[in-house]
């Protein structure tokens, strides 16, 4: 039997980020993002996001989303894309802590992963693995967390640790890593990494100069301010639902 479908938030990475900072407990931190190779969304350590990954990923995530949409209004697609490399971006991270800390994902990981599939009939055959991949990231994620939180404190000589210790000593491996890591961010996508979590930000490359460039910002970066004309002025190609 499948599961209800989840009305997820489209504000960009919002599901991701909330959940990301209840696991770090993260606020301001050290800030990664520059430039990539050609054709990369972001480098994440050893893992390479391409671009045409996040492509293909907000391209399933908005046909997924039709039904919503359509209710709801479209978005801009760039809201999406954001999103998109938000779960990706804390996938790579995720898995390259399993690996540092040799620890394995609980098994309702993998469950987790076969019921977003089942539930993608909205989504083309060919997108359905990159999107039931990027939707399993909660899972993934909060379950490394808890392994690499109680691995490290049995390594520090800490038995029966708390639910409360490992999933800060989880948060803590998880806020640390990014920083240690070699992590770049296209700026295009007007993201940066803190504490692990990637989040919107405003650089120098990316303050608006005309009142489009505001609407545009806003409508990404700054919901409350966000012009409901904006989405409706944008082509169709750079629209989601």
């Amino acid at each position: 039997m499948t599961q209800p479908r989840v009305r997820r938030p489209l504000v960009p990475g919002l599901a991701v980020v909330a959940m990301m900072a209840v696991l770090t407990g993260c606020s301001d931190g050290a800030v990664t993002t520059t430039g990539t190779a050609p054709g990369a969304a972001a480098q994440v350590g050893d893992v390479t996001i391409t671009q045409s990954k996040v492509d293909r990923t907000a391209r399933a995530i908005c046909d997924d989303l039709e039904p919503q949409l359509a209710e709801e209004g479209p978005v801009a697609l760039i809201q999406v894309k954001q999103y998109a490399l938000n779960l990706l971006t804390a996938r790579a991270q995720a898995e390259q802590i399993a690996d540092e800390y040799d620890v394995k994902p609980d098994p309702a990981v993998t469950r987790d992963l076969a019921q977003w599939k089942t539930q993608a009939e909205r989504v083309p055959e060919d997108l359905r693995d990159d999107f039931a991949t990027a939707m399993n990231t909660e899972a993934l994620l909060s379950s490394v967390l808890t392994e690499a939180g109680a691995k490290a404190l049995a390594d520090d000589g800490v038995s029966n640790p708390s639910q409360e210790e490992v999933q800060q000593a989880g948060s803590e491996i998880f806020a640390t890593w990014a920083d240690n890591a070699d992590v770049k961010i296209d700026p295009r996508y007007e993201a940066a990494v803190r504490e692990g979590v990637l989040q919107p930000t405003r650089t120098s490359l990316s303050v608006p100069a005309s009142k489009r460039a505001v609407q545009a910002w806003a409508q990404v970066n700054d919901r409350e301010n966000a012009s409901p004309e904006y989405v409706d002025s944008l082509p169709t190609s750079q629209r989601c639902g």
